[in-house]
């Protein structure tokens, strides 16, 4: 599965309070069906909002001002979300269901890798949190909860329709993404809530692909399975870097079609502008080995050596 335009799910201000017809329209929790207090984990999910410096690399594609979910997951204010929505950001806004006065919010964490990132609260938001679970045994068919912030108003039952390898055209890849549907359109940061109540995943993208075994293609959302956090979380927590050996980048963006890969646009001042790449190129192989796909591509180049290596 490769990634689609418009991979990123945040807002710009304001428009996370209006009534999207796919939400209007989605199936609602039954709250005398689950095995735990649906409202209360409806409460640990806030509103973020973001603003980056116009200079920053990632306002050009993401845009300077941000707006989407995060999951409140310690008794300290900590919150998870979404990369995307965080990268970058000067100055960081939280929304709590219930009280008028926005919290101050602080970027503190973003990996690539995974494409998650931390915001802590300055202030208390006296909010209990959602305990973290695990997507590991979460197969087809499975039935879910998917919230953006706005508590049962944002929240739709959905279930997993596919559990598999995603690429995006960003240097990108998990190996086992959560799939889900019917379409959440608030998806950026929204939690993925298991049948046990704890948090699953956390909202990344709308794709519009044949999901699961029958082909068909629907729309649905992809989430980041809680398990990449797990194994960088306290990384992430005490110092806002991960100390895994980084993989080499190249900062383009590229797109598979018809078994062909072409570049859709390069970061600037990165390796790849600084080698000479441009929108329209098309990468035919990496250190002599043919790649037609983003999977391979990305193997190839990961498998070069560390960040820092050159790339043929």
């Amino acid at each position: 599965m490769v990634g689609v335009p418009m991979t990123n799910g945040h807002r710009p201000a304001g428009l996370l309070q209006l009534l999207h017809p796919s939400l209007a329209t989605a199936p609602r929790p039954d709250r005398d069906t689950l095995a735990y207090d649906l409202d209360l984990a409806l409460a640990a999910v806030v509103g973020l909002h973001a603003d980056i410096d116009e200079h920053c690399s990632t306002a050009s594609t993401l845009g300077p001002e941000r707006e989407g979910a995060g999951i409140v997951i310690d008794e300290n204010g900590l919150i998870l979300t979404v990369g995307y929505i965080i990268v970058e950001a000067r100055d960081v806004t939280i929304t709590v269901l219930g009280r008028a006065e926005p919290v101050v919010g602080e970027a503190i964490s973003y990996d690539h890798e995974s494409g998650l990132g931390m915001v802590r609260a300055v202030d208390a938001l006296d909010i209990a949190p959602l305990a973290l679970g695990s997507a590991r045994n979460m197969v087809a068919g499975d039935p879910v909860v998917i919230s953006g912030y706005g508590g049962f108003e944002q929240a739709i039952a959905a279930s997993v329709v596919a559990r598999q390898e995603f690429s995006g055209s960003w240097e990108y890849m998990l190996d086992n993404a959560v799939f889900t549907t019917p379409l959440h359109p608030y998806w950026g940061g929204a939690a993925l809530i298991g049948p046990d109540g704890a948090l699953a995943g956390v909202g990344s993208l709308y794709l519009e692909e044949p999901l699961g075994e029958d082909g068909d293609s629907r729309p649905g959302n992809m989430f980041v399975p809680i398990d990449e956090l797990l194994p960088v979380f306290d990384d992430m927590v005490s110092t806002g870097r991960v100390s895994r050996t980084p993989r080499p980048w190249v900062g383009v963006h590229v797109t598979e079609v018809e078994n062909r890969l072409n570049v859709t646009g390069v970061t600037l001042d990165s390796p790849g502008e600084r080698a000479g790449f441009r929108a329209a190129d098309a990468i035919l192989s990496v250190e002599g080995v043919p790649v037609d796909n983003l999977p391979d591509m990305y193997r190839a180049l990961w498998g070069a050596g560390e960040a820092g290596v050159e790339i043929r």
